[in-house]
């Protein structure tokens, strides 16, 4: 699965004060590089979770993050799933 593309400026972004969540995503390990492209002069990075667990992780955590009442985060999940 194929989250987006980014560029070299995104991944080499090291300063704390001005990180974007893609950068601070990859640098975390929950992103990570599945496929490299050249356009012209720029190299392209396509960024997916490694592995189905981790993706698992990330969704629930970042749901439970959104919508703190655990059985309205449980309702919405099975909702999201329902009409993905």
């Amino acid at each position: 699965m194929r989250i987006f593309e980014v560029g070299d400026e995104i991944l080499s972004n090291l300063d704390v004060d001005n990180i974007r969540v893609e950068n601070l995503l990859f640098q975390a390990g929950y992103l990570t590089i599945k496929d490299f492209k050249t356009k012209g002069n720029k190299n392209l990075y396509t960024l997916s979770f490694p592995n189905l667990e981790v993706k698992m992780g990330f969704n629930d955590f970042f749901l439970g993050y959104v919508i703190e009442n655990i059985s309205l985060k449980d309702k919405t999940e099975i909702g999201l799933i329902e009409a993905f």
